[in-house]
């Protein structure tokens, strides 16, 4: 195989991708992606434990972080607010 049939092939190749990506009017661009949360959304029997976290969001260690305990709502929040 020569330089040439290398670079032909490369082109051919990356020709595929870009008709691939081609944007034609109608195409979706983005698609929303919808979930749904079923259950609820607090702590169950057994799960206390601490997040990484103090009550105002600002990231924490020992004593100072926020406690969980069964019953109350979950809280993902891992930045300052």
């Amino acid at each position: 195989m020569n330089l040439g049939s290398i670079i032909l092939m490369q082109a051919v190749l990356l020709l595929r991708v870009l008709q691939r990506l081609a944007y034609n009017a109608g195409d979706v661009k983005k698609q929303q992606v919808v979930g749904s949360t079923t259950g609820n959304l607090t702590w169950g029997d057994g799960e206390s434990g601490f997040y990484d976290f103090d009550a105002n969001g600002a990231p924490a260690t020992g004593a100072a972080r926020l406690a969980y305990n069964p019953g109350i709502l979950r809280s993902n929040r891992s930045q300052p607010l």
